[in-house]
């Protein structure tokens, strides 16, 4: 994660544009910023916790990227044509790429988590995943109350506050925050008509085989959906109505499974397994193993294996994500 801090208007403005795109910052009042961000960068997509300490507008056409902010207390207001909108706790504004839209109120007091997508990139999964048309459509606002735009909050606030950034685990990352935005903001053409058990069946038996043959992949919903033949919110709902999990998470048990197999078999260190099966994190890869499974990794270590461990054993094959 980076984090940086200035009290000067230019530092704010340098740094903001270094995170997201170009701003023109406009403060209102005389008083000094006391800027304060805490970013984390998956490549097409960044998620920041920021705040300006200040009362400011911002001006901005956000060149080649779309942005969300979600307050997390204070508000923001802005206009885009003669429409205006208002955003406090619970609410998010979206601004869209290469148009002008502009923050006419920061308030002194805000703090929001700001997502930046990558605006050709973002375009690419919604036709590929969601069979969305060349122009994406999205609304202008999201309301938390909202069961799928509260999932998607989640999830940012989880990834802000793990600090994992970069590394192998990133476009994952980048595909699971873009798939949970896109089925929070684009509507279901084929709402109340969905899946049968029958085809749902059909979707989830070739991508379960193609999880457990391999799963330390990093796998991303796009390419579970390709195998699936489907688009990824029939994947999602086949995955429902079959197993009664996500594919994320059922990808997740299966890991979990796959690791206490190994390590009762003494075939790798906890560590050694952990990032064999996809977990960038050991901390987070003890925690998951102990909810499942009820003990730490490291008590599923047979004793013999403590007393003579044997040398580093891929039994996995890793495939690029």
């Amino acid at each position: 994660m980076h984090r940086s801090r200035t009290q000067s208007w230019d530092g704010a403005t340098e740094l903001t544009s270094a995170a997201y795109f170009p701003h023109r910052l406009v403060p209102k009042g005389h008083a000094a910023p006391d800027f304060r961000i805490a970013a984390v960068d998956y490549g097409p997509v960044t998620i920041g916790r920021v705040s300006f300490g200040a009362e400011l507008a911002i001006e901005c056409e956000y060149p080649g990227a779309i942005e969300i902010n979600f307050p997390l207390v204070g508000a923001v207001e802005s206009r885009l044509g003669s429409a205006e909108f208002g955003a406090a706790r619970g609410q998010a504004t979206i601004f869209d790429a290469d148009q002008r839209h502009d923050i006419t109120r920061w308030t002194t007091d805000c703090e929001v988590i700001a997502v930046k997508f990558d605006a050709a990139w973002l375009r690419e999964q919604a036709a590929r995943g969601f069979d969305a048309g060349p122009g994406l459509q999205l609304p202008h606002q999201l309301d938390l109350r909202r069961a799928s735009t509260a999932d998607w909050f989640r999830l940012l606030r989880g990834l802000h506050s793990s600090g994992v950034s970069g590394g192998p685990v990133a476009p994952m990352l980048a595909d699971a925050v873009a798939t949970s935005f896109l089925l929070a903001s684009l509507p279901d053409p084929d709402h109340g008509r969905g899946v049968n058990d029958r085809t749902a069946a059909t979707v989830v038996r070739p991508v379960l085989e193609a999880l457990a043959a391999d799963p330390g992949r990093n796998w991303t919903a796009l390419e579970m959906a390709e195998i699936g033949q489907v688009s990824i919110r029939r994947l999602q709902e086949a995955f429902r109505k079959t197993l009664g999990q996500t594919p994320r998470q059922k990808l997740l048990e299966l890991r979990l499974e796959h690791a206490r197999a190994q390590l009762r078999a003494g075939r790798g260190s906890v560590t050694e397994i952990s990032a064999d099966l996809g977990f960038s994190n050991p901390g987070r890869f003890a925690a998951a193993y102990r909810r499942r499974w009820g003990v730490l990794p490291s008590e599923d270590v047979p004793r013999w294996a403590l007393q003579h461990p044997p040398g580093r054993q891929r039994l996995l094959t890793l495939q690029p994500a």
